[in-house]
């Protein structure tokens, strides 16, 4: 499973830095291979965080507040503009569903396959 994770990312991160080569100017973006690491690194935390796969503490925004930012944050990256008011909102989207409850600390049992 995990080689299959592996080649998933690589191809996304791939595919994601050939748009970036041709989407974003060289001067702007140099290089296109680690902005589309940071990318990928960065929407997929926070996407794990969205599905409460990290411990929350305190909700300080919405879902889709994070979701607004992680956009406006992409953008500014990319293109370097301040002005994102153009940018879709994502004010419709659902919610994430409320993160599963803290498994026990105790030790981990084995599903067994039928």
């Amino acid at each position: 499973m995990a080689a299959l994770r592996a080649r998933y990312e690589t191809f996304g991160r791939e595919a994601l830095a050939a748009l970036i080569e041709q989407l974003v100017p060289r001067s702007r973006v140099p290089d296109p291979q680690a902005a589309a690491t940071v990318i990928q690194i960065s929407v997929l935390e926070v996407a794990g965080d969205l599905v409460g796969l990290r411990p929350r503490g305190l909700k300080s925004s919405s879902d889709a507040a994070i979701k607004q930012a992680v956009l406006q944050m992409l953008h500014r990256f990319l293109f370097g503009l301040p002005d994102t008011s153009g940018l879709p909102e994502t004010s419709g989207l659902p919610e994430a569903p409320p993160p599963a409850p803290a498994a026990s600390s105790g030790p981990r049992r084995q599903r067994r396959r039928l």
